[in-house]
């Protein structure tokens, strides 16, 4: 199986994972050259990637493609107005073109713009906050409520001059960008269209978008969805384009834990963690059974605590008084004939929840465990999941098949995001450097006190034999997240 996808922007979560899931499951997948992809705030060539696109799409069995890529060169370029709307919409009409010459599967994936700006240095925090307050309190302040007019007033005061503007505009742009990609839909040129909800709260003005793109694709049912997510998004399309490729029908079973915790709504999304996990699943091609001997999706659910919008939420959670909740996964995954095992991990933001983590780590649930994934949003994590049970049916022997990519999850999404990333935020700023925006002298010294570190930590956690090699980098000049690549040994 070959298969084309054009990935949100160059970081690890948009590249190495797909790369890694591809190789695990026996597909040839096709990356645009990275140079091609941009880096952080720098836009990558969005022409020459539809050149590429072109050039690839008569010879691939299936594409995805993420569209914040191919009309502004990449994520966070799509938060700036820099790209005009016409040209934008001149993109998407050249890729339907494009699209026709597939003879399998057309997927596109594209964001619901998130509730604020990017932050790109110190500098911009406070902005940052502001603007997911103003967007939170809009459409009640145009309703007529007096306090949130009020409070809005004073948000537009305080904000530099032009950077609302420039945020509206953009969000006004990719809206229309999204219903024209719901017209690629019902013109036939895409066979399918995930739009998912970046970070928000659960109220403000990206519902009203959300209204808009459900009603227009209401005549589409389920070839369009809509739920939380964003950088799961490369996985996801690659992991539902093989299912199609393949006319697989990938099965799972569930179980969100604490059950108590379904209604939950996790930090940085708008709908509760049920909504999150059906959203994701169908979205990778996953539907739901009660057979034992199916592979079983873990999820361990959002801790009940506000959405701030901080980037850390992590940091400020705190166990829950009782933590017999946690003996309910024995006990669920124990319901089965020794079939893989996933765990998405939507305790907290930014992190696997370590008292869980311990818990299965000494438990039998282990030596079933394919992959413990817990990064960044719930909708991201739970889509990365999701993608891998769908691609399973493609493995043989998937525990080791999916080796590489699980030892550097728990690298990552344990070892880094749950214990490091805090104390190089610190190490960082002793030196007089911005976590958010390093200079290149100074990301290079963080890389190189994180070796040390990352490795120390992972060896007193247990989440990797000891012995191994490893390349471990900043794919970006912050601490927010870094790439982790195991080398052998």
């Amino acid at each position: 199986m070959r298969v084309a996808l054009l990935p949100l922007d160059d970081r690890p979560c948009h590249t190495r994972f797909p790369a890694r899931l591809a190789e695990a499951a026996g597909i040839e997948l096709l990356l645009p050259p990275r140079e091609m992809l941009g880096w952080f705030d720098r836009p990558g060539d969005a022409d020459g990637l539809l050149d590429w696109l072109a050039g690839v799409a008569p010879r691939v069995d299936g594409i995805g493609v993420c569209l914040e890529m191919l009309t502004c060169g990449g994520l966070v370029a799509s938060r700036r107005p820099d790209t005009p709307a016409a040209v934008v919409a001149a993109r998407l009409d050249r890729l339907g073109d494009v699209l026709r010459t597939v003879q399998g599967p057309t997927l596109l994936g594209s964001v619901i713009m998130r509730a604020t700006i990017t932050v790109i240095g110190d500098q911009s925090t406070d902005a940052y906050a502001l603007v997911a307050r103003y967007a939170e309190l809009r459409p009640s302040a145009d309703t007529g409520n007096v306090e949130a007019a009020e409070e809005v007033r004073s948000i537009v005061a305080a904000l530099p001059a032009g950077l609302l503007d420039a945020y509206l505009e953009a969000r006004r742009r990719n809206h229309s960008a999204n219903l024209r990609a719901v017209d690629l839909v019902k013109q036939g040129a895409a066979s399918g269209l995930i739009l998912t909800q970046e970070d928000c709260r659960p109220r403000g003005i990206h519902r009203a978008e959300q209204e808009a793109l459900r009603s227009r694709a209401e005549p589409l049912g389920p070839r369009v969805l809509v739920h939380p997510g964003a950088d799961e998004l490369s996985v996801v399309l690659l992991a539902r384009v093989a299912a199609e490729v393949a006319g697989h029908r990938p099965t799972a079973r569930v179980a969100i834990l604490p059950r108590s915790s379904e209604e939950t709504i996790a930090p940085f999304e708008d709908a509760p963690i049920r909504e999150t996990v059906l959203g994701q699943a169908a979205a990778s091609g996953l539907s739901w059974t009660d057979d034992p001997r199916a592979p079983q999706l873990l999820v361990i659910g959002p801790i009940e605590q506000p959405t701030d919008l901080s980037g850390d939420d992590y940091g400020g959670a705190v166990p829950p008084d009782d933590l017999a909740w946690i003996n309910e996964f024995g006990a669920a995954a124990a319901h089965g004939s020794g079939s893989p095992v996933v765990v998405a991990d939507t305790a907290v933001a930014n992190g696997a929840y370590l008292p869980a983590f311990r818990y299965l780590r000494g438990s039998e649930v282990w030596e079933r465990c394919h992959s413990y994934i817990g990064w960044n949003t719930a909708g991201n994590t739970v889509g990365t999941a999701t993608a891998i049970l769908s691609l399973l049916p493609l493995m043989d022997e998937p525990m080791d098949r999916l080796r590489r990519f699980r030892l550097e999850r728990l690298m990552d999404d344990v070892a880094y995001q749950s214990v490091v990333r805090r104390t190089l935020v610190e190490w960082i700023r002793a030196r007089g450097e911005d976590p958010h925006r390093m200079t290149p002298g100074g990301a290079r010294a963080a890389e190189a006190w994180l070796a040390g570190e990352l490795r120390q930590a992972a060896e007193e956690l247990d989440v990797a034999p000891s012995g191994l090699r490893w390349w471990i980098k900043l794919p970006w000049d912050r601490a927010f997240e870094c790439d982790v690549e195991w080398l052998g040994g």
